[in-house]
């Protein structure tokens, strides 16, 4: 998804307007679009990190599952 962004980025040429456009911000999109272009890229790291965190959380109730049968059957 950042490689498509960025791909697509340099080949629209949204970085002359993001960056090097000196128009005056006279609309909404105009005054917000660093934010607008960046949103998509923020919503990747922000899946990113939720997969990151589910995969942490499965693997310490996992760890911790087997130790409780463990338990149980020594008990």
């Amino acid at each position: 998804w950042i490689v498509f962004i960025k791909t697509n980025n340099k080949y629209f040429q949204f970085d002359n307007y993001l960056i090097l456009s000196n128009n005056l911000r006279k609309n909404f999109i105009d005054a917000n679009r660093e934010g607008i272009f960046s949103l998509g890229e923020y919503v990747c790291l922000y899946l990113i990190g939720i997969y990151i965190g589910k995969f942490i959380i499965n693997n310490e109730y996992k760890q911790k599952f087997k130790q409780m049968g463990l338990y149980f059957l020594l008990s």
